[in-house]
């Protein structure tokens, strides 16, 4: 894109600021800089598309202490002229303190004062005014639409013990702004509007209230946009907060760190049981149309095996084109995914592996970050909304919870490939552990899902091992597609499960 300008606006009034005039400026000003302040945000997740234009659409502005709360939404549109993205701006107007902050977006002097509009993580009082619209079950009038905050059970009691707020910085590929309260609540406030339900805010209350499966953060509010077309968009959601001793990527990092190094194996046998008792507790409700499982269909197999085998072929043609821009060991990487385009494709038919099974709601992108490790040695799983890059409609739609397996076993390669990284790294420790990490997952996972009537996993060694291969193959695809548009430096990471010579059993 074009029309970047370096430098934030600059008014002049001559008169003071009130809330129609904020609103005229943010629809004004703030619009003209808001293609800068998306590219600069690591939950944009539009960065590596052909992005033809970035409009600022409707505008919500909360007058409050000290300032003005702004909510907008900006509308990402593409030169290939498909389905445009909806993102959620949120910036304060606060006052000038006798020098203007490097995150200004706009800069405002009135005869009586300056003001200078920031991103909402400059404006400490933020958390607590979010946490009061739950409280207060409040609605917000925008220019063309409205926001409305709704408690759930739990939330007065938890209000009662919150903190004030922080905000918490984003782990590994998130995609949404973290506010905690406490050690009562956390808040996730969703950047990526998608009209339709929200899976996370979907499959907790379903867990919280259909099944008694808590290895999860219990729900307590909910919030939501209206367009003003109608269409609903959820834009937060609050959940208890957990007590941990880290989330699981880095305490698994952590761990990969020590010497020497101390078996891993009881902490992956217990995440596999935790994985199959939520899979249990999703296929558990058959009077629940969007939670009943359903047999595997050719249909469902042949859409697995097309959409992944167009992935190699996307990825193979991207990373061709670009790979001039890489570094030589990124670039001798990527010449030996290339090569192994072919072996990639044999991968596809792994997916036939799950003919006879079921398929059901599943957690959707399964990895070490969407874990919090609880200091009595147990998981809580969090984030129940799918891949951020998928469709609301993609994210609902039942699948095999071989994905889910597949998906965290790929995480413990991840984890490998990171700690690899290190200077002084031992691999082949890390080869043995990243070895009896999957294996102890594996046997917790079939251990517990055994119980289960239901076809949830292939029968046989030889079958699950199809499988898992097949559903990594397409977490991988996706893993590089992601690390290209915002994480390049970490692309031989995601290249290595790609070529044959990195490759490890999952078993």
């Amino acid at each position: 894109m074009s029309n970047r300008s370096p430098e934030p606006a600059a008014i002049t009034l001559d008169r003071a600021l009130d809330t129609e005039l904020v609103r005229e400026i943010v629809l004004q000003e703030l619009a003209r800089h808001v293609d800068d302040y998306l590219f600069a945000q690591r939950w944009f997740g539009d960065k590596d598309r052909p992005i033809m234009e970035i409009v600022l659409g409707d505008v919500a502005v909360e007058s409050v202490a000290g300032g003005w709360f702004v909510l907008a939404t900006a509308i990402v549109g593409f030169e290939d002229f498909s389905e445009a993205s909806d993102y959620l701006v949120l910036a304060a107007v606060v006052p000038e303190t006798g020098t203007w902050t490097d995150d200004s977006l706009v800069r405002i002097t009135t005869p009586v004062a300056a003001w200078q509009v920031v991103d909402i993580a400059a404006a400490p009082g933020f958390p607590a005014w979010w946490l009061s619209r739950f409280a207060a079950e409040a609605e917000l009038a925008s220019v063309w639409g409205r926001y409305r905050w709704r408690r759930l059970p739990g939330f007065e009691a938890a209000a009662r013990e919150a903190g004030p707020g922080t905000f918490v910085l984003g782990g590994m590929g998130q995609s949404n702004t973290t506010v905690r309260y406490g050690e009562a609540m956390f808040g996730k406030i969703f950047r990526r509007l998608r009209e339709g339900i929200n899976p996370d805010e979907e499959i907790s209350r379903f867990l919280a209230e259909r099944t008694t499966f808590r290895q999860l953060p219990m729900p307590y509010g909910t919030a939501t946009y209206q367009a003003g077309g109608g269409g609903i968009y959820p834009v937060g959601v609050l959940f208890k907060f957990i007590p941990s001793v880290g989330e699981g990527w880095g305490w698994t990092q952590d761990f990969l760190a020590t010497v020497p190094l101390a078996s891993y194996a009881a902490a992956a046998r217990r995440l596999g049981e935790r994985t199959a008792q939520l899979h249990l507790a999703l296929s558990s409700v058959e009077t629940e149309p969007d939670f009943a499982p359903e047999p595997v269909t050719e249909a469902d197999i042949s859409y697995w095996e097309h959409t992944t085998a167009a992935g190699v072929r996307a990825i193979c043609e991207d990373l061709r084109v670009r790979r001039r821009d890489l570094s030589p060991r990124m670039q001798s990487l990527v010449m030996a995914m290339l090569d192994n385009k072919a072996e990639l494709l044999d991968r596809v038919a792994g997916f036939r592996a799950l003919t006879g099974t079921v398929k059901t709601r599943v957690h959707g992108d399964f990895h070490l970050g969407q874990l919090l490790r609880t200091p009595d040695d147990d998981w809580v799983l969090l984030d129940f909304e799918g891949e951020p890059a998928r469709t609301i409609e993609q994210r609902r739609a039942k699948t095999s919870p071989m994905k889910d397996v597949a998906d965290m076993l790929h995480s413990f390669t991840y984890a490998r490939g990171m700690a690899a990284r290190s200077a002084d790294a031992d691999h082949a420790r890390l080869a043995m552990w990243e070895r009896e990490a999957r294996a102890a997952f594996l046997a917790g996972y079939r251990g517990e899902v055994a119980t289960s009537p239901l076809a949830l996993i292939p029968v046989g060694d030889a079958e699950i091992e199809r499988a898992v291969v097949a559903w990594a193959l397409a977490k991988s695809l996706y893993q590089v597609r992601y690390e290209l548009g915002n994480r390049p430096d970490w692309l031989d990471v995601s290249l290595t499960p790609l070529v044959p010579r990195m490759e490890q059993p999952s078993r």
